[in-house]
């Protein structure tokens, strides 16, 4: 998955607008559950070490990931419904630019 090699950074440039909603959604969840990791007590029975926190930081990469990929909180499908409501982003790929006017 070139997601844990890259990061969610190139996915927010990307010009398909579900892509990039699907992209925020992931780096919110990312960081909510890295949020929701802090509020965990640890035991010490396992020593803290970086490798750990760096396994577990992509650990939580790779599952905002994909829960973002299967719909998540649905917060991707609101806010490009918005933005297209908004005319920010076209309603179809054929080429139109999805605003009034030329």
């Amino acid at each position: 998955m070139e997601v844990l090699l890259i990061g969610f950074e190139p996915y927010l440039f990307r010009k398909d607008p579900k892509e990039v909603c699907q992209a925020f959604e992931a780096l919110f969840l990312e960081r909510l559950l890295q949020a929701m990791d802090r509020t965990v007590g640890r035991s010490g029975l396992f020593p803290e070490t970086t490798a750990s926190r760096i396994y577990r930081s992509l650990w939580y990469q790779a599952l905002a990931y994909e829960m973002a990929r299967a719909g998540g909180l649905g917060l991707s499908e609101r806010l490009l419904k918005e933005l297209r409501g908004a005319k920010v982003f076209p309603h179809n790929a054929d080429g139109e630019n999805g605003r009034d006017g030329p």
